[in-house]
């Protein structure tokens, strides 16, 4: 018996969400182009040593996600049959430079083109950050007259640096600011250039406001803040306070 087995390899994740730490999806598809049933068809992928936690499905979804063993059978292929396979893992968080991964079919069966066979898929392993900004205010509460002083705390949770890292920072409405003082980085006009900032670092701007005379009994000052960066930062949550 002849058939034409065939296998497609995939990134299933966004390109630039392939970072360090970060979990990658790949999408395998595979085939038989006939004309006859291929039998005891086997697929193998050795995924790289700097993935962990590695998992794949089979063709049927009854089966679930299991841990990916490098290779399973997947039994005949019937001519004009198709399935997919998706598998995933952890990079390690200090991977850099190229993720590259291949995956080949094969059977008892003659194979009447064996071009197909094999297919492979090469990303970057992009740098990715984790910026934190959060806000305190002391004293709290805070008396009519008197001096309240926010700091804004920028931290980089990640082990990668942070470049072009800018804090919009939008001050109470009611208040005469006194003082702005940046640990790093400058401060103009509500906004706080830091520049870098490197991996568990963090660093902060201290401004000084005084609480006028007329304010109501109970008013609330809020400050707030935003951080952004020219580098990647897939967690979003915590750039704003």
């Amino acid at each position: 018996t002849v058939s034409d087995l065939y296998i497609i390899k995939t990134l299933y994740s966004p390109e630039e969400e392939v970072t360090g730490g970060a979990t990658i999806l790949y999408w395998i598809t595979y085939g038989n182009s006939g004309p006859s049933d291929a039998t005891n068809v086997t697929i193998l992928d050795i995924l790289p040593s700097i993935l962990s936690e590695t998992e794949g499905s089979q063709c049927k979804s009854a089966y679930g996600i299991r841990p990916w063993v490098d290779s399973f059978n997947a039994g005949t292929v019937v001519s004009g049959g198709e399935c997919s396979v998706l598998i995933r893992g952890i990079i390690d968080s200090d991977a850099t430079g190229l993720i590259s991964n291949t995956a080949s079919i094969s059977s008892d069966s003659t194979d009447s083109d064996l071009t197909n066979n094999t297919s492979s898929v090469t990303n970057t392993i992009h740098i990715s950050a984790d910026l934190m900004v959060s806000v305190l205010a002391n004293p709290n509460p805070v008396a009519i007259n008197q001096e309240l002083i926010y700091t804004v705390n920028v931290d980089n949770l990640s082990t990668a640096d942070a470049h072009g890292v800018v804090v919009h920072v939008t001050l109470p409405g009611a208040s005469s600011m006194i003082s702005v003082v940046p640990n790093k980085g400058t401060y103009s006009d509500g906004i706080w250039n830091i520049g870098d900032v490197i991996g568990q670092e963090t660093v902060y701007l201290s401004i000084t406001i005084k609480i006028p005379n007329d304010t109501l009994s109970g008013s609330t000052f809020t400050l707030q803040a935003a951080v952004s960066s020219s580098t990647l930062d897939l967690v979003s949550s915590n750039n704003s306070s």
